[in-house]
């Protein structure tokens, strides 16, 4: 049986696996970093690892992206492509290739003795590809993704450490893409690991959906924002961003309002004396317009008056509590990892209010600012290791986005008048 040979070439080679019986496959641990990627094989997958990659032993995976390397073999490899799609690899070799060469395009090297070529996958990257666990694909697809994926390979290497490996691909493989995009136009990019993404929402069925006539209507720019956000699957950040500005769009409504307010509670305290320069400082000090946003006070300030106005916290502490889970993460490590601000519901009106809105910002700032801004924050890139937590993050800012339109629309019958 092709599992015992995979098996024993695990024992062999001192590769843990561990066995999941009712499923009759088992998982091979292969290391990347300080942690391990699960290849999940049946008995197909062990026989297409025998057949066609009986060495992978000797491969290790480079965290973060869609790259291997090996120290006994001196290579590195990863993938790349556009962001929507595969890498023209056809074309490309159609144009630089001599018909009898071995189908790559060869990069000249910054070393001596490392040769740098763009070519299909490997057997053995197509097979971690396919059989890694969280992505399992079906076993005919191996052709396809071995035929089909473009790499970038460097042999002839020297390197023992993960460290290493990443740092090639960071600086040179990174660089080999920039200077295709400024030559070709193409945005060629370095594939980042594929991250499964959380399963938790399941939508309604379609079955029992109920419409009701339309009352109310929303504003074309914030629906537009709305969308844009629920376009970007499996771009986090950029989703993150885009339900921000929804409720960004509404500062200078909800900033004038909260202005207003205060003013008034000056102007109504029977002891304000306006021709005191003290007590009329009061009134500037709340007026201040922020002639960038449009706005008054600053963006922190705008947004707390922009949620204030919109959201009942009765229906934001009823939304944290109606899932157990959702409740547990808020107040977790893992929460933490991208904001100091955790939410717990179980706090008073106020200190929980503070808590979401700081935390809604804080995350924001953290996708759109530099390091060394808004309190030293680091910034949150594609490739942060945080963003394995963010979903339940990307879940409230929805919400949030839902409370600040929904409170913002006005009637069918005015917005047609």
């Amino acid at each position: 049986m092709s599992i015992d040979a995979l098996k024993e070439i695990c024992d062999q080679n001192n590769i843990k696996y561990s066995t999941e019986e009712p499923r009759r496959r088992f998982n091979i641990h292969i290391p990347k970093a300080r942690n391990v990627s699960l290849l999940a094989v049946n008995e197909d997958g062990a026989g297409l690892l025998v057949e066609h990659a009986p060495d992978f032993f000797k491969y290790k995976f480079v965290e973060g992206y869609e790259a291997i390397w090996s120290a006994e073999e001196g290579t590195l490899e990863c993938e790349i492509q556009l962001p929507h799609g595969r890498f023209p690899l056809q074309r490309l070799l159609r144009k630089n290739s001599e018909p009898n060469d071995n189908e790559s395009f060869s990069i000249p090297s910054f070393q001596d003795g490392i040769e740098i070529e763009i070519s299909k996958g490997t057997n053995v990257f197509a097979l971690f590809t396919l059989l890694r666990d969280q992505f399992y694909r079906p076993l005919r697809h191996f052709d396809r993704i071995r035929d089909y994926s473009a790499t970038i390979k460097m042999s002839g290497l020297q390197i023992s450490r993960h460290e290493e490996a990443l740092s090639l691909v960071e600086k040179v493989f990174s660089s080999i893409c920039f200077q295709i995009d400024c030559k070709t136009e193409l945005p060629v990019m370095l594939a980042f690991e594929r991250m499964a993404r959380s399963e938790r929402k399941q939508s309604k069925s379609l079955e029992e959906l109920e419409l009701t006539a339309v009352e109310y209507s929303y504003d074309s720019e914030a629906l537009s924002l709305y969308w844009y956000a629920q376009s970007a699957f499996g771009m986090p950040l950029l989703k993150y961003l885009a339900l921000y500005q929804v409720v960004e769009f509404y500062y200078p409504v909800y900033s004038e309002i909260d202005a207003q307010k205060k003013i008034r509670n000056i102007l109504k305290d029977p002891s304000f004396n306006a021709q005191n320069d003290k007590e009329l400082a009061k009134v500037l000090n709340v007026v201040k317009y922020n002639a960038s946003s449009g706005a008054f006070g600053n963006e922190l300030s705008q947004l707390k008056a922009t949620v204030m106005e919109c959201l009942d916290i009765s229906l934001l502490r009823s939304w944290l509590t109606e899932s157990q889970e959702r409740e547990d993460h808020f107040r977790s490590k893992n929460a933490k990892k991208l904001s100091e601000y955790v939410i717990n519901s179980k706090l008073e009106d106020d200190a929980l209010f503070e808590q979401v809105v700081q935390r809604f910002y804080n995350i924001r700032c953290r996708i759109v600012h530099t390091k060394g801004i808004e309190g030293n924050l680091d910034v949150l890139h594609p490739q942060a290791k945080e963003l394995a937590y963010i979903d339940y993050d990307i879940d409230l800012a929805n919400f949030i986005a839902h409370r600040v339109m929904i409170s913002s629309s006005q009637s069918l019958n005015n917005a047609m008048a």
